[in-house]
């Protein structure tokens, strides 16, 4: 069985896939203002979305490089749903994606 970190980073690398192929994954990163937001999930300057590609994805994938200690959860599928019912997007896969990052860093 793959380690924690490795199955992080395999369900990592297909949320960006699958941001991508369902065009909710941008090349403008967004201000040093909308980054460094106060709010939970930056709800105030950011998207959802952008917030998965700008803050969440990129902080996992530190923490899995560097083998510091994971996080025990992440509470972010509740968030999740309800930013996607505001999309045209196709995100079913995303959200089933976030719940398994969810479940490996509970085990």
């Amino acid at each position: 069985m793959k380690n924690k970190y490795h199955a992080v980073a395999d369900v990592l690398l297909k949320l960006e896939m699958e941001m991508r192929a369902n065009s909710l994954w941008t090349a403008i990163t967004p201000s040093s203002v909308g980054l460094h937001s106060i709010q939970p999930f930056c709800v105030d300057t950011l998207f959802f979305h952008e917030w998965l590609q700008f803050i969440y994805i990129p902080q996992l994938k530190n923490i899995v490089e560097e083998g510091r200690q994971l996080p025990s959860s992440c509470d972010i599928v509740p968030m999740a749903e309800e930013s996607f019912k505001l999309t045209n997007k196709r995100t079913d896969t995303i959200l089933e994606l976030l719940v398994e990052c969810e479940q490996i860093l509970m085990t």
